[in-house]
Formats: structure tokens, sequence, C-alpha cells
């Protein structure tokens, strides 16, 4: 297994997948190991087929930890949302929770696809889930952090929006320009201040 580690270290993924086809065959000691780098790559390189068998040994194999499935989901959930099966999706994730909810990289995946997808309340909360369990992810941290500041930039869009729709409706309305007419001509006069201040 160690020189199927270092050919993908080495950007040699063709050799990987070779060694580690070879460990499964030969039933050595890491075939689950094998199975799991072997079927990352065949996703990385869109052989659909070929990983889902790969990822559907380890879910199915007793002697996987859940770590290593939970993981696995998560991997199956990209495969899930490429063939556009999002329900699939998210039920995988909940499958990897269930067999391992203090895995960070499970709420870490999953709010990046519910930020994809504008869910941002979702995407906050399963933030917020990846930092609790580890407070150094860097990735979680950053990402909830730039999907604050582009909901709370969105919110000012919004705010200035409705004041500018706002400040359209006042200047169209007769009755309120007739008010400020009067109070202008008042105050111009400086005749009646009691009068001006009945106008509010």
């Amino acid at each position: 297994m160690k020189d199927a580690i270092d050919a993908f270290n080495n950007g040699d993924y063709t050799s990987c997948i070779e060694l580690c086809t070879k460990e499964i065959d030969e039933n050595k000691d890491f075939v689950l190991e094998a199975r799991n780098l072997r079927g990352s790559l065949y996703m990385l390189k869109c052989q659909y087929n070929e990983c889902k068998t790969d990822f559907d040994f380890i879910l199915n194999n007793e002697t996987a930890s859940n770590r290593l499935k939970s993981n696995t989901l998560v991997k199956l959930t990209a495969l899930n949302l490429q063939n556009q099966q999002e329900e699939e999706a998210y039920a995988n994730y909940e499958r990897a929770i269930e067999l391992d909810s203090a895995n960070e990289d499970i709420y870490c995946n999953r709010a990046q696809v519910y930020a994809m997808k504008g869910m941002f309340e979702k995407c906050f909360n399963d933030f917020e889930k990846c930092i609790e369990l580890n407070s150094e992810n860097r990735i979680a941290r950053i990402q909830k952090a730039f999907f604050e500041y582009r909901q709370f930039f969105a919110s000012m869009q919004m705010y200035l929006q409705a004041t500018q729709q706002s400040i359209e409706q006042i200047k169209d309305n007769t009755e309120f320009r007739n008010e400020t007419t009067k109070l202008e001509k008042i105050l111009a006069d400086n005749s009646d201040v009691p009068e001006a201040l009945s106008l509010y």
C-alpha cells in the first residue's frame, strides 16, 4: 500500500490505481484503504461505476470502521450531486452523521453544498457544528465568515433598495408635497412656528 500512496503523492494516478488493484487482488492487509483510494481516483476520473463499486464494498464491509464508512459516504454524496440525486446525497449525509457524529468533515462538506443551494441558515449551522468539533478548522472558519459577509452585503442591498423605494414613494405623494410646500412657506415667512409644528 505504501507504493500506491507514494504514487498518489507523486501525482502518478494511473500507477496508483494499478497498485491499489494489486493490493485488492492479492487480498493484502490494506484492502479497504486501497478501495477507498482507488474509488476516490475513479471518481476524479469520472469512472462512476467503478467508483461506486469500491465505495459500496467499504460500506457493506463489517470490518470497516465507522470513520472510514462516514468518509466514504461523504465522497458518495459528491457522486450523488454530480448525477443530480440531491435527495440521496442528503440521505447519505444523515447516514454519515449516524455512523460518526464527531466527524467534522461531514458538516464542512454539507455546509458547502447548502451554500451552493442558497440555504444559508443551514450552511451557517453546519459550519458552526464543524468549528464546535474542531475550532482549528480554518476552511470552515474562513468559509463561514465569507458567507456571513455575503449575507450581510445582500441584506444591506435590500435595505438600500427599500429605502430608495420609500423615498420615491414619498416624492410621488401629492399630499405630502402639498404639506411640505405649506411648511416651507410658513418657515420662510417666519410667521407662525406653532402652525408649522402642527403640520407634524
